[in-house]
């Protein structure tokens, strides 16, 4: 057998394994079934990840919250799965797909403008009817969600009363307080004139309250929402006395 025969086959073996390879390649990512790729979309979309942050964070020791909140993702995402499904042909959805994989620089014009079309027809199948107004739509109070965000926001605002305490605790030892001894924000704040010296090196607020969304937070705003109290006393919320309580030792 001569040289440029043997290189010949060479070169059909290998041409023959790319095919394989190639096939193989694209029958795994292409699923067969419409469900699958409405399931690959929502993945790509990352709508779970994006749905966790909005809710925020959780405290790893409020486990009832963390349960709530992971059964309400669950839920969103299969909705979401189905949603597509229901939406979008298989064309669609494996065009959606890989329009969204793709990187930005690889898009064009008239790709964009599908893309742009796909989101507004499952825009228009989620929107609600007409006829639907704010007083027959089911209220979000008492979802897992709601509950689950409720949950955090206490326990935030009982960390805020915990540090105040920590903070007073310190003040109290290193001035000789003892209990019902009068002591004010401005003692263990960095404005304090104890030798310069502060506890707090943050204003709290309470997260249900107006200041929570202040980017720049000041002593005014934490005696808004906490009062203080003696020596002794614990620090209480103003916003809810009645719920963000610190738990009493025994």
């Amino acid at each position: 057998m001569t040289t440029q025969h043997q290189a010949t086959r060479i070169i059909v073996r290998l041409a023959a394994l790319l095919i394989i390879i190639n096939g193989c390649t694209v029958f795994a990512q292409n699923p067969t079934s419409k469900r699958a790729l409405a399931e690959e979309l929502v993945k790509v979309m990352k709508i779970k990840e994006n749905m966790k942050k909005t809710m925020g964070p959780i405290p790893k020791e409020d486990k009832e919250a963390i349960k709530m909140r992971d059964d309400l993702l669950s839920q969103s995402y299969e909705n979401a799965i189905k949603l597509n499904e229901e939406t979008y042909t298989e064309d669609e959805l494996k065009f959606f797909i890989s329009f969204l994989k793709a990187p930005l620089a690889f898009h064009n014009s008239k790709d964009r403008e599908k893309a742009m079309a796909l989101t507004q027809k499952l825009t228009a199948k989620v929107s609600a009817p007409k006829n639907s107004t704010r007083s027959n739509r089911p209220p979000l109070v008492g979802t897992p969600y709601m509950r689950a965000k409720k949950a955090s926001q206490r326990n935030k605002c009982i960390n805020n009363l915990r540090q105040i305490e920590m903070a007073k605790d310190m003040y109290a030892l290193e001035n000789r307080l003892t209990n019902n001894a009068t002591i004010a924000f401005s003692n263990i704040f960095p404005t304090a004139t104890n030798n310069d010296r502060y506890y707090l090196k943050e204003y709290p607020v309470c997260p249900n309250s107006t200041n929570a969304s202040a980017k720049i937070r000041t002593r005014g705003m934490t005696e808004n929402d906490y009062d203080i109290n003696v020596v002794g006393s614990n620090a209480k919320c103003r916003i809810h006395p009645e719920s963000h309580i610190l738990p009493t030792l025994p």
